[in-house]
């Protein structure tokens, strides 16, 4: 399996083949996915001097004050360069990769104008090379700094006086436009090797709804050529937080930004978002399938200490488990990490990927272990 890390808070992997566990015989991946995230691309047209750019947020999450340089000069640069370093092959057989996923966290704030550079870059590039680029959601596409929601501080974060004005895009705002960039990459003339669907006409349905009650996009992208095995990638949206904990004293402290969730609970009209992709997993059995979302599957519904790969230091099961002894009431009727299991192919070939590091390296690709 080859690997390509590169720069600070982009990376970039390249999936060309994969070892199974108990016969540790070579198994042919008959594509190369590139993966990329967290480019965060952020306006020139608000204010730089705010907490979340403060040392005890830096502390926290090693990230949040940035060279300016970086930050407001060679972002969109740095995408540019990781998108050519996707295309470009020199040692493969193939020129590049096949297919391009995006995990997540194109923009810092969601404001419209991040939003419009972040897509006009991928255009630009699917148009010149004719790469299928297919992206979902991360918590700073449509939180302030990833995770606020208060539309005053959100506005602050976006607009100056004397600059045009520049709207904070609502989640819904965002996913109409994943959802569009993505069919149009399904329907470019030289995509012949993949089909993307996704559950829009429910997001178009449900569009009052918000991250907290049921808003999400869920995508499904296939691959299957026939005398070659097939593969499945599910495009997880990780902020669909219906069936999280009640955070709402919390969310104040950007607790959104350091974790992840999916809906699990069917609600009269609204299908939760592990039923969609049990409806889905239960239909195909693929030779290979990933899982792939903004947050790592360490980091949903639960509040943890630990990188990406590390075993979680879990403070919210931990809590839960002290409630359900002491009152024998269950918090939840299942854990999301048990209904997790769901989707899983019964080949066994399931993998996860994910953005949302914080770190400067790309964690190792691992078999899915759920339930519990």
């Amino acid at each position: 399996m080859k690997r390509i890390t590169f720069l600070l808070l982009l990376t970039c992997s390249i999936f060309t083949g994969c070892v199974t566990e108990k016969q540790k015989q070579y198994v042919h991946f008959p594509i190369k996915i590139g993966l990329l995230a967290d480019t965060q691309l952020t306006s020139h047209n608000g204010f730089s001097n705010y907490n979340q750019r403060g040392k005890f947020a830096d502390r926290m999450v090693e990230v949040a004050i940035r060279p300016p340089a970086l930050e407001c000069l060679l972002s969109e640069e740095m995408l540019n360069i990781a998108l050519k370093k996707l295309t470009q092959d020199d040692e493969g057989e193939k020129n590049g990769v096949d297919v391009i996923i995006y995990l997540g966290d194109g923009v810092n704030s969601g404001g419209t104008d991040e939003i419009e550079l972040f897509f006009s870059v991928l255009e630009k590039h699917r148009e010149a090379t004719g790469i299928s680029i297919f992206v979902l959601i991360g918590n700073h596409d449509y939180l302030g700094c990833g995770n606020i929601e208060t539309p005053g501080t959100r506005f602050a974060l976006l607009n100056r006086d004397g600059r045009p004005s520049n709207p904070a895009l609502s989640k819904y705002q965002v996913l109409k436009k994943i959802s569009e960039f993505n069919h149009t990459s399904n329907n470019l003339p030289t995509n012949k090797k993949f089909k993307y669907i996704d559950n829009y006409e429910a997001v178009e349905r449900n569009k009052e709804l918000d991250h907290n009650t049921g808003l999400y996009l869920s995508g499904l992208l296939s691959y299957s050529e026939e005398g070659n095995n097939s593969v499945e990638v599910f495009l997880l949206d990780t902020s669909d937080y219906k069936d999280a904990p009640d955070w709402s004293s919390l969310a104040k402290w950007g607790f959104y930004g350091v974790i992840g969730s999916l809906s699990f609970k069917d609600e009269p009209g609204v299908l939760s978002q592990i039923s969609y992709f049990k409806n889905v997993a239960s239909s195909s059995s693929p030779d290979f399938r990933f899982l792939a979302s903004h947050y790592p599957k360490d980091h949903l519904d639960r509040i943890t200490f630990a990188m990406p790969g590390d075993v979680p230091f879990d403070v919210t099961n931990v809590a839960w488990e002290v409630v359900e002894g002491a009152f024998c009431f269950p918090t939840f009727s299942e854990t999301l990490n048990q209904n997790l299991e769901k989707l899983l192919s019964h080949k066994k070939k399931n993998y996860w990927l994910s953005g949302h590091t914080h770190v400067p390296t790309t964690p190792q690709p691992s078999k899915i272990v759920v339930g519990g």
